[in-house]
């Protein structure tokens, strides 16, 4: 089974209630994540940054993660569409804990999200070794946000039907960052493409220049990558 269309974009940087509860699902299951893996025809990698709330999953990956652990996929829908309330309805999980604002803390969780804007955003093209009868092709969105109550950035990358095409294929690595140029602080999140959104940890401005940037790798030579503008945030 794989994730091939409807898929859901998310309108925050994460989604915990969802999360929490798919973990809680599987280890109720006893299924490790290898076996949820094997069984639902997703990777560990995407299964894992959806319980760790990096990413808001498609709904078709929803529906054979919560099937494979034995429960009824219905009565999760309107979790994944943004109700909040866990199985049945009534109960939503608690929120993850708080987080300082501080280099390094997610966004979701120390308060960046309510506030959060696109200051700049570049397209990340794919300039070589296309295939034979493409020229360049637009792989995805480099972002780079920021929550001006919290004086914080982050980098965020989406990701086009070309590159999902070009996961189907043969897989590919992201690495989403910021960067801090003033003192050359930055952080990185590198995983698989998980046919959705990808994001940093924030970096906090406080009058410095910033910048988001986004890698392509594909059997772990580098296939593209943007940056976005470096901008002085406050």
């Amino acid at each position: 089974m794989g994730d091939r269309g409807g898929r859901r974009r998310p309108s925050d940087d994460g989604a915990p209630t969802l999360s929490l509860g798919l973990r809680d699902l599987r280890h109720r299951s006893g299924l490790s994540l290898r076996q949820l893996s094997a069984r639902s025809g997703y990777s560990i990698a995407a299964l894992s940054m959806v319980e760790n709330g990096h990413r808001h999953p498609s709904w078709t990956l929803v529906e054979a993660f919560t099937q494979v652990c034995g429960d009824d996929p219905a009565i999760w829908r309107p979790r994944w569409e943004g109700g909040g309330a866990g199985p049945g309805g009534s109960h939503p999980d608690p929120p993850l804990p708080p987080e300082p604002v501080v280099d390094g803390a997610d966004p979701e969780r120390c308060g960046c999200v309510p506030d959060k804007r696109t200051v700049h955003a570049r397209k990340l093209i794919w300039t070589s070794h296309v295939p034979a009868g493409y020229g360049n092709v637009h792989l995805g969105v480099v972002e780079l946000r920021y929550s001006p109550r919290r004086s914080a950035v982050w980098g965020r990358f989406t990701g086009t039907a070309a590159l999902d095409n070009v996961e189907n294929a043969r897989s590919v690595d992201v690495a989403v960052s910021v960067h801090r140029v003033d003192d050359g602080a930055e952080q990185i999140f590198r995983c698989r493409y998980c046919f959705d959104v990808h994001w940093s940890d924030i970096l906090v401005a406080g009058g410095s220049t910033t910048y988001a940037r986004t890698v392509l790798y594909r059997d772990g030579l580098e296939i593209g990558r943007a940056d976005t503008n470096h901008l002085l945030l406050r």
